[in-house]
């Protein structure tokens, strides 16, 4: 019963903690822990301990020395679940501790000298692995946790990414490291000794929101317009199918020829994703939450856009940039809105005014170099375009893999 009474000391140190683990998700793992847990002693059974993804040997030792506070996340693995992920030996269930970053080299010594070297038949050993651990750059990847499921055993690759094995065949085998992606194998005769970890990325997928397209011929103009859109496009007003086959007027009016009603502007958005490389601003702006209505009233007309328009604009993205005390806002304009969208239309507008503004909340302003913006002047047929997106999620997800 010691090791029930340890677990139960853990859950009791998170939930006294209002920190990050307190979720409600926690809540029912804790209680699926204690669930498992009065069911295994009351068997006289210990289920498999992981920390970090390290196996370990003595898990009441270790788990009576670890801070409830150093625990970022606790996982319960039983049945089916369990077995699927590790093997026969999780037949009595799995807890899977996670640390948070601020600890793992806290513990870092305990948990090698606890990891796992449970002593089997020797005739459970019929292959030895040995290989080296790259990542996709060919470089090294050093002290890769090698976790062999099946037997509850674990070793660490060396300063140079080599590794050396025995398993046996139909073992799983799995090799973690963190800020990679975990990589598991089923043992065969012909399995793969070198092994090539991906680097994890953030989640880069963004709403593209509130694409709004003007048209300013200088006479009654019909125009056929259609737009490239690498991503996932969601709603479009009017119908867009193909391309929008357009009657326009000077004063911004525009006849839709499918649903024969008139409109002052068209509309889409969409979902795209962006490598993490675009969320490496070297340009940009920080605004406190007081200066926005002058900072967009400022840059917008700067950009070209009117009084109605930078209206539209502002009434819309006001109540989101709100929500932040500060944000850094970048814009993509003309050319560099290409990244979004393209446009083609029939007959060829004289000026483009495209405007794509991508921000997030920061805490307080940042040193960066201001953007240039270019001052833009009307001229004959105009189309003004502007659209945005908050990329806090993406730029937050960066940040943590760089921790």
């Amino acid at each position: 019963m010691k090791i029930f009474k340890i677990i139960i000391s853990l859950i009791i140190g998170v939930l006294a903690t209002p920190l990050k683990a307190q979720t409600t998700h926690l809540q029912e793992t804790i209680n699926q822990a204690k669930v498992l847990y009065t069911q295994l002693c009351t068997q006289e059974k210990n289920p498999l301990f992981t920390v970090d993804g390290i196996i370990l040997k003595h898990s009441e030792e270790v788990l009576s020395i670890i801070n409830a506070q150093d625990i970022e996340q606790m996982n319960v693995l039983k049945d089916n679940q369990a077995k699927d992920k590790y093997g026969d030996k999780a037949v009595n269930g799995v807890i899977e501790i996670t640390l948070k970053k601020s600890a793992k080299k806290k513990y870092k010594k305990l948990l090698k000298e606890n990891i796992s070297d449970s002593k089997l038949n020797t005739n459970d050993y019929k292959i030895s692995i040995s290989g080296s651990i790259s990542d996709e750059r060919n470089q090294p990847v050093p002290k890769v946790v090698i976790s062999n499921l099946t037997k509850r055993e674990a070793y660490y690759s060396d300063s140079l990414g080599i590794y050396k094995i025995n398993v046996a065949v139909n073992d799983y085998i799995s090799f973690s490291k963190e800020k990679f992606e975990t990589q598991k194998l089923k043992i065969t005769n012909q399995t793969p000794s070198n092994i090539i970890l991906k680097i994890q990325t953030a989640s880069s997928k963004i709403k593209i929101k509130k694409p709004i397209i003007y048209l300013y011929p200088t006479e009654k103009t019909d125009i056929s317009l259609s737009f490239n859109f690498n991503g996932k496009l969601l709603t479009t007003f009017p119908k867009y199918q193909d391309k929008w086959e357009l009657t326009v007027y000077p004063d911004g009016k525009i006849f839709d020829k499918k649903t024969n009603r008139f409109y002052n502007s068209l509309f889409w958005d969409g979902i795209q994703n962006f490598p993490d490389e675009h969320y490496n601003y070297k340009t940009g702006f920080s605004v406190e939450k007081n200066n926005l209505v002058l900072f967009l009233t400022e840059k917008l007309e700067t950009l070209g856009l009117n009084t109605f328009e930078t209206n539209d604009f502002i009434q819309f993205w006001l109540p989101h940039l709100e929500q932040n005390k500060t944000n850094f806002i970048h814009f993509y304009v003309n050319s560099d809105y290409d990244i979004i969208s393209k446009n083609t239309i029939t007959p060829k507008p004289d000026t483009s005014i495209r405007v794509f503004m991508e921000f997030y909340g920061i805490d307080r302003s940042i040193e960066i170099s201001e953007q240039h913006l270019p001052k833009i002047e009307r001229k004959g047929f105009t189309l003004v375009e502007w659209g945005g997106s908050d990329v806090s999620e993406p730029v937050n997800k960066l940040k943590k893999l760089k921790l």
